[in-house]
């Protein structure tokens, strides 16, 4: 999208670029799932002009987008709380975590895995205080959705391997020597995750989820594509994340 406005220096078009990224990453607006095509991008490049014609402060844009992601998320949760009766609700958390745990999510003592325990509890039909099963659920909302971005991306990229969900990030590590193909694993998934293609977990989302991170990484490494061609895949997703 070319706004007129926008167009006629580099420095504007260069904040409006820098606001609509802001925006993007935030995931202000919801991701279409799988059967809702292409992203709709109007939305953000709407709300990333008028932030520009506003001429309020980098930093002020930047908290007020943190409002609104704060704002969709109370709106998400009251949407379930008010609509579920409580056994409801516990049924829908539990399959949430039984999804998630189908998903090679990682080894439970991984970094950021610390909620396993209460996952598979939950799974299993154990019950817990609705407070704390709505804590639980924005982080597995999170966790889920971030699995089947990473297949987006994979699509997207051509990347020959299994869908996230189907792919045991964990297992293949282990299976790992201290080689030329780690070296080039890590150098990656440091690649990605400095680029912020995933983002950052909300306060409510609980830690950040290293798998789709590492599973992209993965597929880079099995592509076999050369390094200075997948740092610029990195790139493009990071601006259209």
């Amino acid at each position: 999208m070319r706004h007129k406005g926008l167009m006629k220096e580099k420095a504007p078009w260069t904040r409006y670029k820098d606001i609509i990224v802001m925006i993007r990453r935030a995931h202000i607006f919801y991701s279409p799932v799988r059967n809702q095509c292409y992203c709709y991008t109007k939305p953000s490049e709407y709300l990333a002009i008028a932030f520009y014609e506003s001429g309020r402060s980098i930093a002020q844009i930047a908290s007020d987008i943190e409002r609104l992601v704060s704002l969709r998320n109370e709106k998400d949760r009251a949407t379930i709380s008010g609509l579920a009766s409580p056994a409801d609700f516990a049924d829908i958390v539990a399959e949430e975590a039984r999804q998630y745990l189908r998903s090679f999510p990682g080894n439970d003592a991984f970094r950021g895995n610390s909620q396993h325990g209460w996952f598979r509890a939950l799974a299993g039909g154990q019950a817990t205080n609705r407070d704390h099963l709505e804590v639980l659920y924005a982080e597995l909302l999170y966790r889920n959705e971030l699995t089947r971005i990473a297949t987006r991306c994979k699509v997207f990229l051509q990347l020959r391997i299994e869908d996230a969900h189907l792919f045991d990030t964990w297992t293949w590590r282990q299976e790992q020597e201290p080689d030329k193909q780690w070296d080039r694993f890590v150098k990656i998934r440091e690649a990605i995750h400095d680029a912020s293609v995933f983002g950052h977990p909300a306060p409510n989302q609980g830690f950040f989820f290293e798998k789709p991170t590492e599973y992209l990484a993965i597929a880079f490494v099995k592509s076999g594509r050369p390094m200075e061609e997948v740092l610029a895949e990195i790139e493009m997703l990071a601006i259209n994340s």
